[in-house]
């Protein structure tokens, strides 16, 4: 999905991907994207609804990042501002995880 999101994004020059690992008592994974956008997005329990007409198979990637976060205890928002889209995914590891 990020490489699909790169991909497109050459085309308009605005894609920004940002990742760091902070330590202190734990690590925690911090990644921050953004991407431009044209047209309008509609959300629905926090989370963008595809624009693609075959809606029964799109769709699933923010559910599923969303569900990849929460899993290992994360969180992820999401902001639409002057037709940039945000995407930030926090994930605390512990000393030690294999995540």
């Amino acid at each position: 999905m990020l490489r699909e999101l790169y991909l497109k994004s050459l085309k308009r020059n605005i894609f920004s991907l940002t990742v760091y690992f902070a330590v202190r008592l734990f690590f925690l994974f911090y990644s921050e994207i953004q991407n431009d956008y044209l047209g309008g997005l509609n959300f629905e329990n926090g989370l963008p609804i595809t624009t693609k007409k075959d809606r029964r198979n799109h769709g699933y990637g923010m559910k599923s990042i969303r569900y990849t976060a929460e899993k290992y205890n994360g969180t992820i928002t999401v902001q639409v501002k002057n037709h940039i889209f945000m995407l930030w995914i926090l994930i605390p590891l512990e000393i030690g995880s294999s995540v």
